[in-house]
């Protein structure tokens, strides 16, 4: 459970982490069930169109390109990873700095 934890608040992608503990463990867990569990886990989450993935690329992007000066290319680069506008990817941001200032 710990484990799970982690994974959830590092904002990886869980259903891939999942497959891969049940099939470490030797148990096998329909996608169906998968995702409605994972479902029923985004239900507290706002929509606001960005998977777990997304967000994942995202803070690994801020990561890998934390020494570009220009920020504009920054979150151009990092939108090409995460598969958003840079625009929408500096709003996320955002966004993220606020609900940690809560």
């Amino acid at each position: 459970m710990e484990e799970f934890q982690k994974q959830l608040k590092s904002g990886g992608n869980l259903l891939e982490w999942m497959k891969k503990s049940c099939e470490e463990d030797k148990v096998t867990v329909k996608n169906a069930e998968a995702e409605k569990l994972l479902n029923d886990l985004d239900k507290d989450k706002p929509d606001d169109g960005w998977t777990t993935d997304q967000v994942y690329k995202l803070k690994q992007g801020l990561k890998d390109h934390a020494t570009e000066k220009d920020a504009r290319i920054k979150f151009k680069k990092i939108a090409e990873m995460c598969g958003k506008d840079y625009k929408e990817c500096i709003a996320k941001v955002k966004s993220m700095q606020n609900k940690k200032k809560k």
